[in-house]
């Protein structure tokens, strides 16, 4: 069974990595009392609690305390060891919830009346305890830090202000940011022509007009040429034709 001793030597050690000291000097009182646990899964619980397999012992003694008929004693001795396997495995949390439920149960009638002003004393103990811990809390966790990363040059918002984005570091694990259709899409180019000047504009009705008037002029040449060709070959007398005058 455990002893006051072993309680004294390891609450020094517990103590330097835990603000539950106190608690898990209280429970070892508890679990010290004369007497053996009746519950044999308690028992068991204890055992490798002592054997140093705290893992071990927290898996057996949460089971033991779903047992509804566990008597008093029992449940004290299991809560009292789980707080202090709770501490053990840095986990404040729970071992401070569990050593409150040791206080919730009636010290006269935990382990027997003729035990009733030990563990009257180790209750007026507690409550001191955590009075002191309720009125002097410890500061919350610090949230992991938060790491801003600019978005790349050359990405297809680089147009628009650069704006930071921020990813939660998970236990060092990489966080990615949302996938957007920026991302997936590949940048379309866009090609705008330049809108033509004036001169663009009308040199081409110009050129046209041009074209016009030389084809007309060259059509008056040719048709003149036409003209004149037929008319000389209509008045020009043929040479085997005699003219006779009157």
């Amino acid at each position: 069974m455990c002893s006051n001793r072993r309680f004294e030597g390891e609450s020094k050690v517990i103590g330097e990595g835990t603000q539950m000291s106190a608690a898990i000097l209280l429970a070892g009182m508890l679990l010290s009392v004369d007497g053996q646990p009746i519950d044999q899964a308690v028992r068991r619980g204890l055992e490798m609690y002592e054997a140093v397999d705290f893992r071990g012992a927290r898996s057996v003694i949460v089971q033991a305390l779903k047992n509804p008929d566990l008597s008093r004693g029992d449940t004290v001795a299991a809560l009292g060891c789980l707080a202090r396997v709770y501490a053990v495995l840095e986990q404040d949390s729970l071992a401070r919830e569990t050593f409150i439920k040791v206080l919730s149960i009636e010290p006269e009638h935990a382990v027997g009346d003729h035990e009733s002003r030990r563990i009257a004393k180790a209750w007026e103990a507690a409550r001191e305890t955590l009075r002191a811990h309720e009125e002097n809390p410890q500061p919350a966790a610090v949230s992991p830090p938060q790491a801003i990363l600019p978005l790349p040059t050359g990405s297809p918002s680089s147009a628009q202000p650069t704006q930071p984005v921020r990813l939660m570091m998970n236990e060092g694990l990489p966080v990615h940011a949302p996938t957007t259709a920026l991302d997936t899409e590949p940048e379309e180019q866009l090609v705008v022509e330049n809108p033509p000047s004036g001169w663009e504009q009308w040199h081409w009705w110009i050129a046209a007009a041009v074209g016009v008037v030389a084809a007309s002029v060259g059509v008056g040449l040719w048709w003149n040429y036409h003209e004149q060709s037929t008319k000389g070959h209509l008045t020009q007398p043929r040479p085997d034709v005699k003219v006779q005058l009157p």
